[in-house]
């Protein structure tokens, strides 16, 4: 995830606290790692310091809403990646059958060298 997708203005506090069903402060307070006091102050004052609001728009829907976008976008753009090394593959392999082609002359100076087997590939 880029950090782009979260928004330079988050909603108010009390708008994402809402959208997530009013949580019960000792619960918020055990997810946060704080008193559930500190808590309690957040809702009072209608605000939270700048990691937890973050926190709280990613959970809620709009947050939610965010990731699944991106999600997509990343998997749109990494789909478009595979079938462009995929045209590669296939580009490459009708080369290689053009060269192997020429192998077969029968010459003395053929182009490729025969393979070879492994040395330790060889049982005793």
């Amino acid at each position: 995830m880029h950090l782009n997708v979260i928004p330079r203005h988050l909603p108010a506090f009390r708008i994402l606290w809402d959208d997530l069903g009013t949580p019960h402060p000792a619960c918020a307070a055990k997810v946060f790692g704080v008193n559930e006091r500190t808590v309690r102050r957040w809702i009072a004052q209608d605000a939270a310091p700048g990691p937890v609001m973050v926190a709280l728009w990613l959970l809620s829907r709009w947050g939610q809403h965010a990731l699944v976008v991106e999600a997509d976008r990343q998997a749109r753009e990494y789909a478009g990646y595979v079938q462009a090394l995929r045209e590669d593959i296939e580009r490459l392999e009708r080369e290689l059958a053009r060269v192997l082609a020429l192998n077969r002359t029968g010459a003395a100076n053929a182009p490729l060298l025969h393979r070879m087997p492994l040395m330790w590939a060889i049982s005793v």
